[in-house]
């Protein structure tokens, strides 16, 4: 991984990286046992920001289960879970 800093804007609409470079996330694939057992161990530390694409590929490369994700596709998909568990409307 990198040291470089990685900072976002995220109003309700979207994310967006303060310093206008492409982020990527890694993220893995849930699985509902283990998200129910321990969510911290069995997923959160699993997702990360990079600020180099290359870099994340590398790092789901040795992280079976793992995905590379786009800021924007990250939001969404943040957006939509929350949707469903909260019984609301996606804007």
């Amino acid at each position: 991984m990198t040291e470089n800093q990685i900072a976002l804007n995220v109003p309700p609409i979207h994310a967006e990286s303060v310093f206008d470079k492409p982020i990527f996330l890694s993220f893995l694939m849930p699985d509902m046992d283990k998200l129910n057992n321990d969510v911290t161990t069995d997923f959160c530390h699993f997702v990360f920001f990079f600020d180099s694409k290359s870099v994340a590929e590398q790092w789901i490369a040795e992280h079976p289960g793992t995905f590379l994700l786009s800021l924007e596709d990250a939001f969404l998909i943040g957006k939509q879970v929350n949707a469903a568990r909260y019984n609301l409307t996606p804007q």
